[in-house]
Parts: C-alpha cells; sequence; structure tokens
C-alpha cells in the first residue's frame, strides 16, 4: 500500500481542505480546517497510520548527524 500524494488548498472564505490522491489515482478532498496548521497536523498524523500499516512505505531514514 503506497502512501496518497497531499496536497493543502485555501479556499475562498481562507479555511483549508487537503487533496489527496492515491496511488491508483483516485482524487479525494477533505474539508473543513480551520488553519493550514490544523490541516497539515492531519496530514502527518494521516501519514503515520499508512507507515503504521505497510513499514515497507517509511521513507528511508536520515543519517545521523555529526556534530
Amino acid at each position: 500500500m503506497a502512501v496518497p500524494n497531499f496536497k493543502l488548498v485555501q479556499q475562498p472564505d481562507r479555511s483549508f481542505s487537503v487533496s489527496l490522491k492515491t496511488a491508483e489515482g483516485r482524487l479525494k478532498t477533505i474539508d473543513g480546517f480551520d488553519s493550514e496548521h490544523e490541516a497539515q497536523a492531519w496530514v502527518v498524523q494521516t501519514q503515520r497510520m499508512f507507515y503504521e500499516i505497510d513499514p515497507r512505505s517509511r521513507p528511508p531514514s536520515r543519517p545521523d548527524r555529526q556534530p
């Protein structure tokens, strides 16, 4: 299962929605976020749930930074 692509969209009333496209090409819009921050938080939480369902879809880990 691949993680969908997410895009934040500001609406004319200044609220936000999240447009997502699945690996199969289906489009879905999630409306009703009061702020960009709220919409972004929803995206992060949804991505985490996808990563738990299919660990192969996790992004590559970042190398440790050396001081």
